[in-house]
């Protein structure tokens, strides 16, 4: 009975996580297309991708839960013949999807990266730093599109066995992409800060929103994500690393639009700096 309790209760735990993820995911989207004033900048539709796909990555692991695969019959007695054709489309579909919306998240964050050395004294810099978030990208991509393909085969040869291995290093590559750019973005924000000083220009503006949501962006999906793995597994704290993703994908549109929101309040009197791509339309005002 306790292992049964177990079961129960880790399902219904992620059940939650999961819809609350879906909720945020889909009030960010409807918000983000109210009250932002272009939708053709790259950096808007890109983060208008990951919210669609966290929402309909929720959406099918909903499925997933009702479905056999998550079933208490075949969790107790591993029986395949539980396991219909319809509830393997679904578990490929919803790990296809989460293959795509790693991919959104890291495309904004190496455009994030790129972005913020366009125009200024750092493009040499940039360059090697864009180039290595676009490896780390790419490898977090890769290693998730091989643990669904790896979930896939097991299906058809063994239903039973699992690819924690896989799913592990792609998490691991996840939260490392997204601690460097995060990084990144913060160490250059802060010399665009102490270039507006020197230049007289007003201090609490865009960029000091953009650096706490940055610094968020960094430190709670860290946190969360040592809590997903230092934690028992038992206690459903495996889902935690959904919620990792949340925050990061939340993070991006709304420092964007907060920032637009401190420099239509306020504008400055110069607009050169290190950080300035105005010309591009990516950031403040373009968004």
């Amino acid at each position: 009975y306790d292992e049964l309790q177990a079961l129960v209760n880790s399902t219904v735990t992620e059940a939650i996580m999961f819809g609350v993820r879906c909720g945020a995911a889909a009030l960010t989207l409807i918000v983000m297309w109210m009250i932002s004033r272009s939708k053709k900048t790259p950096i808007f539709i890109i983060n208008q991708i990951s919210l669609l796909l966290i929402v309909l990555h929720s959406a099918l692991y909903f499925k997933y839960l009702l479905s056999n695969y998550s079933s208490v019959t075949y969790a107790l007695t591993g029986f395949s013949q539980f396991i219909s054709r319809g509830d393997v489309h679904v578990y490929g579909a919803t790990n296809i999807i989460q293959v795509l919306l790693v991919a959104s998240i890291e495309a904004s964050g190496v455009f994030q990266v790129k972005v913020i050395f366009t125009g200024d004294n750092f493009q040499k810099i940039g360059l090697v730093l864009t180039s290595i978030s676009s490896a780390l990208g790419l490898a977090t991509v890769v290693m998730y599109f091989v643990s669904a393909i790896k979930g896939m085969i097991a299906t058809y040869q063994d239903v039973s066995a699992t690819q924690d291995k896989y799913f592990n290093a792609s998490t691991i590559l996840l939260a490392s992409s997204i601690n460097f750019m995060s990084f990144v973005l913060v160490v250059k924000l802060i010399l665009a800060i102490r270039s507006r000083r020197f230049l007289g220009l007003k201090q609490f503006d865009s960029f000091h929103i953009l650096l706490v949501m940055s610094c968020q962006s960094l430190l709670v999906p860290s946190v969360i994500f040592i809590l997903a793995y230092s934690l028992k597994p038992e206690q459903g704290t495996d889902v935690l690393t959904t919620v990792a993703t949340l925050l990061a994908v939340l993070s991006r549109p709304l420092s964007s639009k907060w920032a637009t929101a401190a420099n239509n309040a306020s504008k400055p009197t110069t607009i050169n700096s290190d950080f300035t791509t105005s010309t591009n339309g990516f950031y403040p005002g373009g968004y």
